[in-house]
């Protein structure tokens, strides 16, 4: 987690509740204009407030950089994914943040636009208003002038982009009028294949946006926007922070841009989803209000998996995960970038609650766990307070997914989980929990599916944990020693790492600094190979991967690139495929470099968040 930006978050606040106001036709216009001049004036004085306050220390290092998908020029989603499209829902009739819009038909310089004669299912379709106060001139005037390069050189081609004006009578003509012109020439210089695309995708919308029939002028006559769109699903989405989250930086189009390839990679997803070869879905939980608080208690529940023959039979699992946030507000989301974990849990075996019988306060008893992997494990039973006897089995829980929650943003992400499969073989009634310290309404889903390969993972052996990231963290990780399974044809080491912790040492470790992780394996007594996760500090490296799931447009520093992480995103597992003979004893070393020297921390002299390598690894048995 990065303590950082929490000036934003006012800002947020003060949006949410500015830009109410009442909803009769005369005075309206009034309430929203004077709602959107507070708004504008919160963020003019946060960003004052807050440009000397936030930095992020940059480190030169010529480790390798961790794979980045550049936003560059995208083929339309639909014809990349062969996605069918979806049909248009008449019977919708929502207006607010994640509900399904109602049709509209609203007149265009260019002549009526009706959403639902537009509609693909592969589209978004985004909206951005200007107004004529010189207070915006920051924010909403600067994304109405930005270049419309960005969108056609960068943004997913598969959007409609509506421009509208809040100002009054011929004067919300004229805005959109300038706009086109200037948009149209900026196209003129397109190839013509460019140009046939683009043009019957941009509409200039010359009426006063709180005058638009429909939901749209009912919905920004409650509530002053300055932009919002419309995803694949036909949702009505929020956009977030449609600038850069530090300094005294104005509005760009870039941003929205952003929220355009967000969407792109929604439907890549949920297509990826739909199409996973036969197919099983397990719900862990669905929609379910989850917030463990600062004392580590997770949110427990029993889910019926297939069983064991039959989890045997699928070759992979994909695991989707949610965060919502309550009204589908942004502005109800948590304010914080922090670690969110799904954990696999052992139960007691043949548990039954132990004969009445007094102890003393540190005494324990011996009893067994049956993991979701189907081995069975020690754990204790602790005196109860009163000294009446013992308590329940302590069975312990297993780290298997992690995210990282957004800065009040909503979140959504898909991660491949297949390595890990082994954990969850047992099959029958399993227990799983969540972690979070703040309150996210959760989803999460198991989807199985089988796709053959030479190989699969059947059976997996615990290797370490993370720690304190510091002089002493190598020695803390012994050499491990195993027997390869007769049965085993190969092995892969299977990590899931991220690095936290700032501003108590002079590089910002381990969250902002590249250090890199050695995993060697090999014959006991012979030659070990290595195997290499680094992690490298790229600028804006967080952005960059946008079109990988990072959620934009946080009400944080969320841009910057991180330790095997991002705000807003799923910490990916990584994992290392190592030739194995059954039988064969191996030797298994780990140890963390910064610079290829072991770290020795700098104290900077402030902070009170010390580096930590949160990691747990395994080696995962395949045949």
């Amino acid at each position: 987690m990065s303590f950082r930006c929490h000036w934003v978050i006012v800002v947020f606040a003060v949006l949410a509740a500015a830009c109410s106001s009442s909803t009769t036709s005369s005075s309206t216009q009034t309430d929203a204009g004077q709602a959107a001049q507070d708004v504008a004036s919160a963020i003019d004085t946060a960003i004052d407030s807050a440009s000397s306050v936030d930095s992020v220390s940059s480190v030169d290092t010529t480790e390798p950089v961790d794979t980045i998908v550049d936003a560059g020029p995208q083929v339309p989603t639909c014809v990349a994914t062969g996605a069918p499209g979806k049909d248009f829902d008449q019977s919708a009739t929502g207006s607010d943040p994640y509900e399904k819009v109602g049709d509209f038909t609203i007149s265009s310089l260019d002549g009526p636009v009706t959403l639902s004669k537009l509609w693909t299912g592969c589209d978004g379709h985004m909206f951005v208003i200007y107004h004529p106060d010189s207070k915006y001139a920051s924010y909403a005037g600067a994304i109405w002038n930005s270049n419309p390069n960005v969108v056609f050189n960068q943004a997913p081609k598969d959007t409609h982009w509506y421009f509208l004006s809040y100002s009054s009578g011929d004067q919300a003509k004229q805005d959109v009028s300038i706009q086109r012109d200037k948009w149209l020439d900026a196209l003129s210089k397109l190839s013509d294949e460019e140009q046939s695309h683009w043009k019957p995708r941009l509409h200039f919308i010359p009426v006063n946006a709180w005058q638009l029939p429909g939901w749209i002028g009912q919905t920004l006559k409650k509530k002053a926007v300055f932009h919002f769109g419309i995803d694949a699903l036909q949702r009505r989405r929020e956009i977030g922070l449609a600038r850069p989250p530090m300094g005294n930086q104005p509005g760009n189009l870039r941003h929205l841009m952003f929220e355009t390839q967000w969407y792109a990679w929604e439907l890549k997803t949920r297509h990826q989803i739909d199409t996973l070869p036969d197919k099983k879905t397990v719900t862990i939980f669905d929609q379910v209000p989850v917030q463990s608080g600062w004392g580590g208690k997770k949110k427990f529940v029993d889910v019926e998996m297939p069983s064991a023959e039959e989890l045997a039979q699928y070759d992979g699992a994909h695991l989707e995960i949610a965060h919502g946030c309550d009204g589908g507000l942004d502005s109800n989301c948590p304010d914080w970038d922090r670690e969110t974990s799904l954990f696999v849990c052992d139960v007691p075996k043949g548990d039954t609650e132990p004969a009445p019988m007094a102890c003393v306060a540190t005494e324990t008893q011996d009893c067994s766990c049956l993991g979701a992997d189907g081995k069975t494990r020690t754990a204790k039973r602790k005196c109860n307070k009163d000294l009446s006897g013992f308590g329940a089995c302590n069975c312990a829980c297993t780290e298997f997914a992690r995210q990282i929650s957004t800065y009040k943003r909503h979140g959504w992400w898909l991660t491949d989980v297949s390595s890990l499969m082994p954990l969850l073989k047992a099959g029958g009634t399993q227990r799983f929990a969540y972690l979070t310290v703040d309150k996210w309404v959760t989803t999460a889903k198991l989807h199985l599916f089988k796709k053959p390969k030479a190989t699969r993972p059947y059976d997996s052996q615990y290797l370490w944990n993370g720690g304190q990231y510091n002089e002493k963290y190598n020695d803390a990780h012994k050499p491990i020693t195993v027997t390869a399974p007769d049965d085993a044809k190969k092995a892969r080491v299977v990590v899931l790492l991220s690095g936290h912790g700032s501003g108590t040492d002079t590089l910002n470790c381990a969250e902002f600094c590249p250090h890199s992780h050695h995993f060697s394996i090999g014959p006991k007594g012979g030659a070990l190979k290595e195997f290499v996760k680094t992690h490298n500090l790229v600028q804006e490296g967080c952005l960059k991967k946008v079109p990988l799931g990072v959620v934009p447009n946080q009400f944080g520093t969320w841009p910057y690139d991180r330790a095997g992480w991002c705000p807003g995103w799923d910490v990916k597992l990584w994992s290392a495929e190592v030739d194995v003979q059954g039988g064969q004893e191996l030797e298994i070393q780990y140890k963390s470099l910064m610079f290829g020297k072991t770290y020795v921390p700098k104290p900077s002299g402030s902070g009170d968040y010390k580096p930590v390598i949160k990691m747990r690894s395994w080696l995962v048995w395949e045949k």
